[in-house]
């Protein structure tokens, strides 16, 4: 693909990445005010749970709607979806490989395959964000395209067959379909396809409620940290399997396939994306291991934070 295969319609001044404390220091002070005020007592779980809901129903849709319809799409925009599905499929692959060697109950098994699946792309959108505005979070909309099919059908599918289910689990569900980011993104790509521009009254109201995505996902991400010693290396294993093995997943795919700059940014970062929520989410609606999952988030955030940070330092 050539280099100046996308074009934005409209652009705007991109951070000084000289300085990327600018950048991830704004960030990592909201996680650190989330884990603050989970210590004072005023927020939990229940807290996390409402502030992440959120940011998935109604800021990250508010972003795509004011994002995606202003961005000139190209034909490789489809393999940025096709790059998170076969990454997850390796990973599940893996994961599944790796879990038969250990002695892990059904449910323990189950939280340690689901780990590897989920991409947390919500973990970094607000680093994409702060550091290639607009262009990267497009490119990062589409990946998550791929990371949300395989999320609610093959790792959920997953989640009940290693889960108390006595029926049969069924491969898809309703969630797929209702998916308020994924319905978002396909109406923004229609108001593309067609040219619209929305009215400023609308820009205005999905800028400011967009904004709120960094704040409402990273102090919510403090509130979920919460580290403990119990089967730690089976939790340390997770996240190496998911970021260490993403990451030089992610590097193959830029060297196979010929996207911009930007996108190859993107992409790496993508797959090298920490443990996902719904990995706590899936444990506790399929009765798995509990502890387990939120041992693997907790311990999954401060590496996340570091790796991701490491990545923008390093791809500029």
């Amino acid at each position: 693909m050539p280099q100046d295969s996308v074009v934005i319609k409209k652009t705007g001044v991109l951070p000084n990445y000289m300085n990327i404390l600018e950048i991830v220091f704004p960030i990592i002070s909201l996680f650190v005010l989330g884990v603050i005020l989970t210590q004072l007592g005023l927020f939990n779980l229940d807290d996390a749970n409402i502030l992440i809901r959120l940011a998935f129903y109604v800021s990250l849709p508010a972003l795509i709607l004011k994002g995606i319809p202003v961005v000139e799409i190209s034909a490789e925009f489809l393999f940025l979806p096709l790059i998170a599905m076969i990454t997850i499929l390796i990973m599940f692959l893996t994961s599944t490989f790796v879990s038969s060697f250990l002695n892990f109950e059904r449910k323990t098994q189950g939280v340690f395959i689901i780990g590897t699946m989920i991409l947390n792309l919500g973990f970094n959108v607000p680093f994409v964000i702060a550091a290639y505005g607009d262009e990267g979070f497009a490119r990062a909309a589409f990946l998550d395209i791929g990371n949300i099919l395989l999320v609610l059908s093959l790792t959920y599918y997953i989640a009940q067959k290693h889960g108390s289910e006595l029926e049969p689990p069924s491969f898809f569900n309703k969630k797929l379909i209702t998916s308020p980011p994924l319905i978002a993104l396909i109406l923004a790509l229609i108001l593309n396809f067609f040219e619209v521009t929305l009215d400023p009254l609308l820009i205005n109201l999905f800028d400011l409620l967009g904004a709120l995505l960094t704040p409402l996902l990273m102090i919510s991400i403090g509130i979920y940290f919460n580290p403990r010693f119990q089967n730690l290396l089976p939790a340390i294993s997770v996240v190496c399997i998911r970021m260490g093995l993403g990451l030089v997943l992610g590097f193959f795919a830029v060297l196979i396939l010929n996207l911009d700059d930007l996108s190859n940014k993107i992409v790496i970062i993508s797959t090298a994306a920490p443990v996902g929520f719904n990995t706590l989410t899936f444990a506790s609606l399929e009765d798995l291991d509990r502890e387990f999952a939120a041992n693997v988030l907790s311990i999954s955030i401060p590496v996340g934070i570091c790796l991701i940070t490491f990545l923008l330092v390093v791809l500029g």
